[in-house]
């Protein structure tokens, strides 16, 4: 599977109001998953988002679904075809998870330090498993978003260099294959600027954009 994340003003058209967590794209040989980022406006926490997005996409395609999906971390509902239970298996192993206590919102935070996922993550698995229960997820998931959006505003973010804006949208594995494809003649580097940089980047800026991927 290849992977491409959103860069604004990067990609061929800009997202704006995004509503879908992540897409999969259905491909004969090589399937993909494109992960929309972004500002949710959903008050969940970013930190560990990604990673559980990453495994629910990616869920999908092996059940060979797809098509745009959105998932709201911040609710007890889940879905159907038990596409949570699956990813979170795979992030959260029921007999890791059964063997922690998290009788308090610092348990949890710990626990989802500790598996990379988001403290809203851990707690509806907790609760998927029988390991808390609804009511106790609910004030959970409350609180998480009371605390996310009573967090201090950071200032703004630091320009991203074309060369790693380029490498996240196109994802390292592309990225690495299609200047290996350079590297043997298969592509002209003009070739390359335009199909894989979409002429953000200068055949001069190639090597940059080696240099982000190593």
């Amino acid at each position: 599977m290849l992977v491409s994340r959103s860069v604004q003003n990067y990609m061929p058209q800009r997202l704006t109001h995004v509503k879908f967590s992540g897409m999969t794209v259905r491909d004969n040989k090589v399937p993909y998953i494109f992960l929309a980022g972004g500002d949710h406006g959903d008050d969940q926490e970013p930190v560990g988002r990604t990673i559980f997005t990453l495994a629910l996409m990616t869920v999908l395609i092996a059940r060979r679904i797809f098509a745009p999906m959105t998932w709201d971390g911040g609710t007890t509902e889940t879905g159907p075809d038990h596409v949570y239970d699956i990813a979170g298996a795979m992030l959260m192993p029921a007999e890791q998870m059964s063997t922690l206590n998290l009788t308090s919102l610092e348990d949890v935070k710990a626990a989802s330090s500790e598996f990379k996922v988001t403290a809203s993550a851990v707690t509806v698995r907790a609760m998927r498993l029988g390991l808390i229960d609804q009511k106790t997820a609910i004030v959970n998931l409350e609180r998480l978003r009371s605390e996310f959006r009573n967090r201090p505003k950071g200032g703004p973010r630091s320009p991203i260099h074309p060369e790693n804006a380029v490498r996240k949208y196109n994802g390292r594995e592309l990225t690495v294959r299609m200047l290996h494809a350079l590297d043997s003649g298969g592509i002209s580097a003009g070739e390359f600027c335009r199909s894989i940089c979409l002429n953000h980047l200068r055949p001069s800026r190639i090597e940059d954009l080696r240099r982000a991927v190593e």
